[in-house]
């Protein structure tokens, strides 16, 4: 529910060092906020309100074309607010004097609560309306072949979970029911095609929990924080299926 498109704000910023507000532009407080630049090569940019807010009063973020932990600049998004977002100074992932960006917002459910209906107990912000949530959590390690599941605040089983080890430069990545067995993975940041990693990666999700290695770095490292992006399909907010190119 977007009221009003947010193009060109950016670009009549005056360029000095104050906050810009894209507040009014949507009708919901957003949880998730990924932003690109259109006119540069800048890395994306991912905020959520359950990582939260950093030691240098920006939300923490991280770059899906990267591999690397999360940031703390104080060149990044303020604040999420109750119509939209602010951003901070003039950082190149959000708002660099003059170049053109984009948004995608989703909204989860609010602040986190916690969720213990795994073996790792979870923090999760959850809309099950939508079929979205953003699930934090810290990984155990463990023995090869065994796997640790977490609570993802949904009603039905994600078909699409998208995983970043934030304190390890690890690559993203990501689950696809009917595309990736538990032992294969698509990786967020790379071009590689799917992929089957030396240590399996996931388990088979429930309609209350997923499933991760207890071996695979990537989403379980012993002591680690990870976020867990997981959707599901729900009729009029969105589909989620595959395609075979024709030609």
């Amino acid at each position: 529910q977007v009221t009003t498109l947010a193009r060109g704000i950016a670009t009549s910023y005056s360029g000095t060092n104050t906050n810009v507000n894209f507040n009014g532009h949507l009708d919901f407080q957003p949880d998730l906020v990924w932003t690109k630049c259109r006119s540069d090569a800048y890395d994306h940019n991912w905020v959520d309100s359950v990582r939260g807010i950093n030691p240098n009063g920006t939300l923490y973020a991280l770059s899906s074309n990267l591999t690397g932990t999360q940031t703390d600049s104080t060149n990044n998004v303020l604040s999420l607010d109750a119509n939209g977002f602010t951003v901070q100074g003039t950082g190149s992932r959000t708002n660099a004097i003059g170049r053109d960006y984009v948004s995608w917002a989703w909204k989860a459910g609010g602040a986190a609560v916690s969720n213990t209906a795994g073996t790792i107990t979870s923090q999760v912000s959850a809309n099950t309306d939508a079929g979205f949530s953003i699930v934090k959590y810290t990984g155990t390690g463990g023995s090869a072949g065994q796997t640790e599941s977490i609570g993802h605040g949904l009603s039905t089983t994600p078909e699409l979970i998208i995983v970043k080890n934030l304190d390890s430069a690890y690559n993203w990545y990501v689950r696809v029911e009917g595309i990736t067995s538990n032992s294969q993975v698509l990786q967020l940041n790379l071009t590689n095609a799917l992929g089957t990693p030396s240590q399996t990666p996931w388990g088979t999700p429930t309609d209350s929990t997923f499933l991760v290695g207890r071996s695979s770095l990537n989403v379980n490292e012993n002591n680690s924080e990870m976020v867990a992006y997981c959707f599901h399909s729900v009729d009029g907010y969105q589909k989620i299926g595959t395609y075979t190119a024709s030609s």
